[in-house]
């Protein structure tokens, strides 16, 4: 996996950024950036623009909602060819946080978006229709926005995850054995067992971001030796496959869905995926669902455009759901 070095002044020049605080945990806020497209004409008579909601990935563990690097160049694209409102959200990580902690703060984004107070309040000389939104993400980012889809957040009309991490109960997340991350070597379990210590000795205490690699080598060390179920919780609602068969058992219909995902991942492992879209074809028979592999490591489309010849094709698919335009 390689993160391209990109100068954020540079990438994101062709937006507006407005930075806001959607939540305090502990005194603590928890921000989020809305990016509106710079050519975007400001009117308040103007057509109400589609929303983009894309969550950062990194474990649970570490990411943050800006680092350039784990942003791949096709969602800007696309925000910028559908003239759509994108916002980012950080949220809480393990394992100063635990997996309740997080679902609640993805809840709260969502109340956020959707309040008078909140996304049309950041943006006040521009229509938003929060009736429209494209929730994505990429790794946990990819969990957390199905999580959204399961919460039955409000305006998701489609939905798109980038490798994500949904099998969390497989071999991967659960045996402890010699795994090949990386290709690095096995890490040392002290080194999650340091982390641990140190966020039980300050309770309380909340990160919600962590710039790429910052934490990585505990992420990893946390897959090799089997601890994520651990950090996470063991709450049923936690786990994707669980979820999806709780919420179709309940008769939640849940919206289109396109994973893409690299064969030779090696900190999510492709199987995952595929395990999961059968899961949806099964428990969502009505739903559009359509997963694309290609080859490549975790991250393969970091560099990845909207014209992309193996990816424009799905990606296009997935926006007429999202926009309502058309099969």
């Amino acid at each position: 996996m390689a993160f391209p070095r990109r100068d954020p002044a540079i990438y994101f020049a062709g937006f507006t950024q407005h930075h806001c605080t959607y939540k305090h945990v502990n005194g603590h806020p928890i921000d989020l950036t809305v990016f509106v497209p710079s050519d975007l004409p400001r009117d308040t008579n103007a057509p109400a623009r589609p929303v983009i909601a894309r969550f950062h990935g990194g474990g649970l563990i570490t990411g943050a909602r800006l680092h350039p690097g784990s942003f791949a160049p096709w969602i800007l694209e696309l925000a910028r060819a559908q003239g759509a409102v994108l916002v980012t959200p950080d949220y809480r990580l393990l394992p100063e946080a635990r997996g309740a902690d997080v679902l609640a703060d993805v809840a709260d984004f969502w109340a956020w978006l959707r309040s008078p107070q909140g996304l049309q309040a950041a943006v006040p000389d521009l229509p938003v229709d929060i009736d429209r939104v494209l929730a994505m993400g990429d790794s946990a980012g990819g969990m957390l926005a199905l999580q959204a889809a399961f919460m039955g957040a409000p305006g998701i009309r489609a939905l798109i995850t980038a490798y994500p991490m949904v099998d969390l109960r497989s071999d991967h997340f659960t045996r402890r054995c010699e795994k090949n991350i990386l290709g690095l070597p096995m890490l040392d379990e002290e080194l999650v067992e340091e982390y641990i210590e140190a966020a039980r000795s300050k309770p309380g205490v909340v990160l919600a971001s962590a710039d790429i690699p910052d934490r990585m080598d505990l992420m990893i060390a946390v897959f090799q030796h089997a601890r994520f179920g651990e950090l996470l919780g063991p709450e049923r609602e936690l786990y994707p496959f669980d979820r999806l068969e709780d919420v179709s058992r309940a008769g939640a219909r849940l919206p289109p869905l396109l994973v893409t995902h690299g064969s030779d991942d090696s900190i999510m492992p492709s199987s995952g995926s595929r395990l999961f879209v059968e899961a949806w074809r099964r428990w969502q028979p009505e739903a559009r669902v359509e997963l694309v592999m290609r080859p490549g490591e975790h991250g393969f489309d970091n560099s990845v455009g909207a014209d992309e010849e193996w990816f424009k094709g799905p990606l296009e698919a997935i926006v007429r759901e999202w926009l309502g335009t058309g099969p």
